[in-house]
């Protein structure tokens, strides 16, 4: 359980260049080894482990329309545990094999929460050394993926993806801020699967959400069904929000603000199509849902500052 730092790790280091495809039977096998390193714990009781590792192996099958997911002979066996094992070793899909590791260690987490409300039980591999592990496995083996939040985010860049994306999540996490939270992985989620345009809708929402939210903790007014980004960036000004900047970089921060996403979108994704289709480019996407990170990062940090004050 956990990762060794070996010989051949600190000679060659963590790879720069990202990969999103053909994943390795070596990583396939290090992801093996940690869900059953969780699952296997002595102190689990053998019967809830069963339990949840039956709802996995249905949840696949049902998933992929499979009746059974891994036969090698005339006889189909039917342990759920070996059929989740030997697909898993055997697909050669990249999305297949994300969403065999969602759906494993969504359960995982899963098992986690139930055990964490029966005191008595204490493992100890939690579920979140086990993330932890998979999230270090896909960076040593140089793979652009990463388990936050219950989804997998797609990496592009691992400094600005740590700065941003990362950063966005853990402080969207707090539950006050759960709605935006949940958009803003919907936007990472379409992002990874090349759906540009909701990609847009989902950071604009998210955008909005974070400075709704921030009107609300503050007990600020604004219309809760009409106010546009626009209206809402007007509110935080109003409320003097931003209290630390001189009044040049004041007015130019308001119009970057408000330029920025909401114009993006809603340029490219926010109206009717007409006759001409409208085709999201993917730089745009990944332009628009690093600002969108980096914009709520800078709300959120400030709405936090302002607390301590």
């Amino acid at each position: 359980m956990g990762t060794f730092n070996t010989y051949s790790k600190n000679k060659f280091g963590i790879p720069n260049i990202l990969k999103y495809d053909d994943i390795s039977d070596k990583l396939k096998n290090q992801i093996f080894y940690i869900w059953n390193n969780f699952f296997e714990q002595p102190n689990f009781p053998k019967d809830v482990v069963a339990e949840i590792r039956e709802i996995i192996y249905k949840t696949i099958k049902e998933e992929t329309g499979l009746k059974n997911l891994h036969s090698n002979s005339l006889f189909s066996d039917d342990n759920p545990i070996r059929q989740v094992d030997e697909y898993f070793s055997n697909l050669n899909d990249t999305d297949k094999i994300l969403d065999v590791i969602h759906i494993v260690f969504h359960y995982m987490n899963r098992l986690q929460e139930y055990f964490d409300d029966r005191f008595y039980i204490k493992n100890p591999y939690r579920f979140e050394s086990a993330r932890e592990d998979l999230n270090i496995r896909f960076k040593e083996n140089g793979y652009g993926y990463e388990l936050l939040n219950d989804k997998i985010i797609k990496i592009d860049n691992n400094l600005l993806h740590n700065e941003t994306i990362s950063n966005t999540i853990k402080f969207l996490s707090n539950s006050a801020f759960e709605n935006a939270n949940e958009e803003f992985l919907k936007a990472n989620e379409h992002y990874r699967y090349g759906r540009f345009q909701e990609t847009l809708n989902e950071c604009l929402k998210s955008f909005e959400s974070t400075m709704k939210i921030i009107c609300e903790e503050n007990n600020w007014e604004y219309n809760k069904e009409k106010d546009t980004a626009k209206d809402l960036i007007a509110h935080l000004f109003s409320n003097n929000f931003f209290k630390s900047y001189h009044d040049n970089y004041f007015a130019s921060l308001r119009q970057l603000l408000s330029s920025n996403i909401p114009t993006i979108r809603n340029k490219n994704s926010g109206h009717g199509q007409g006759i001409e289709k409208k085709i999201v480019p993917e730089r745009l996407a990944k332009y628009l849902l690093y600002s969108t990170g980096s914009t709520i990062n800078l709300l959120v940090e400030t709405h936090l500052d302002n607390n301590k004050l």
